[in-house]
């Protein structure tokens, strides 16, 4: 491990505390079993960091900002991108898969699939166009999302009215079709 990634390690256990595993630990491995692409999950992150909102999202990232190591994130875990040898794992499905009805939206947490927004709008009758997979993370919605609903629903991201990211720097932006390119 090299020194940046020492000390990146390092600090995400004194910021996140058992929410920064280590290799060999039970919530490592278990983060690792649970990405679909079995040439990912054979990957081995310097940790997997399970954060529970996006202020946690942002620290690790300004902690990675700060000592150079690099990250990856998983979501609904689909992307064979979302682990790396000797990065931190951003491992959002553990704290972050849920989904709750607000009104006529639903928010979404950064962790959860397309499926666990479908079951909350299966009381109400309603759908998003989804992809193919209920299995599909966020990433479906913010890259467009085409799926077999496509032509009578439109794209998955034709329905957000909103997205909160955590960008590279640590920063927190919200995202809505008032957002101006400022």
């Amino acid at each position: 491990m090299t020194d940046s990634v020492s000390e990146s390690v390092r600090l995400l256990q004194e910021e996140l505390g058992d929410g920064a595993a280590l290799p060999g630990s039970a919530a490592y491995t278990g983060a690792l079993n649970r990405v679909f692409f079995p040439d990912a999950a054979r990957r081995r992150p310097a940790c997997v960091v399970q954060p529970a909102s996006a202020a946690d999202v942002s620290s690790i990232m300004k902690i990675a900002q700060k000592t150079g190591c690099s990250v990856t994130a998983r979501g609904g875990g689909l992307s064979s991108n979302c682990v790396s040898d000797g990065a931190v794992m951003i491992d959002l499905s553990t704290r972050m898969d849920h989904a709750t009805a607000d009104g006529d939206t639903v928010v979404v947490g950064g962790g959860a699939t397309m499926g666990t927004m479908l079951d909350v709008l299966a009381p109400q009758q309603r759908t998003v166009p989804i992809g193919i997979v209920r299995l599909a993370g966020l990433g479906l919605a913010t890259r467009g999302g085409v799926g077999f609903l496509t032509r009578s629903l439109g794209l998955t991201v034709d329905h957000l009215v909103w997205v909160e990211l955590v960008l590279p720097s640590g920063d927190v932006v919200r995202l809505s079709g008032d957002s101006t390119g400022a």
